[in-house]
């Protein structure tokens, strides 16, 4: 999760409605790039040392590599994996929630540690999405037909 702040000074007359739609359709915008973009990694090997995820047993890399003839993280069948490439989004102007429909031992076995792999985001993640967010917005209130002028 990452919180962000966005500052506007000057610039257009905007009303809240209006704002908090052009907020809501960035955030919906970062949710996405995130799904998009840093999800798949996790189901990597990259992923697994990039997220620094909990180390499995000798015997479960073994019986997976003989049974399913692969060592991915995150992945035994499959099924985790192919499910989450969906993702139910919901958005408001202060907050995006995406819900992947993963399996359910994916949250009830040791301790949830695997729904916090899946989802976790690195700090520079984290700026990468901010960016992404402040540029929507910034963009969107450009485009805006509204504007303030101030003389002095």
């Amino acid at each position: 999760m990452f919180i962000g702040h966005i500052e506007i000074t000057g610039g257009p007359k905007v009303i809240k409605k209006q704002m908090n739609r052009l907020v809501r359709e960035a955030m919906e915008a970062c949710a996405m790039h995130w799904h998009e973009s840093f999800r798949p990694i996790h189901f990597t090997r990259e992923g697994f040392s990039r997220y620094h995820y909990h180390k499995r047993s000798e015997k479960y890399l073994r019986r997976k590599i003989r049974e399913k003839g692969h060592a991915d993280p995150l992945v035994f069948s499959g099924k985790t994996r192919e499910q989450a490439k969906k993702m139910y989004l919901r958005t408001s102007a202060r907050r995006a929630t995406g819900e992947l429909p993963v399996p359910k031992y994916i949250t009830q076995f040791h301790g949830g540690k695997h729904a916090y792999e899946l989802t976790k985001i690195l700090k520079k993640e984290e700026k990468v999405i901010a960016r992404l967010a402040a540029d929507n917005v910034a963009g969107a209130i450009n485009n805006l037909q509204e504007r303030e002028t101030i003389k002095f």
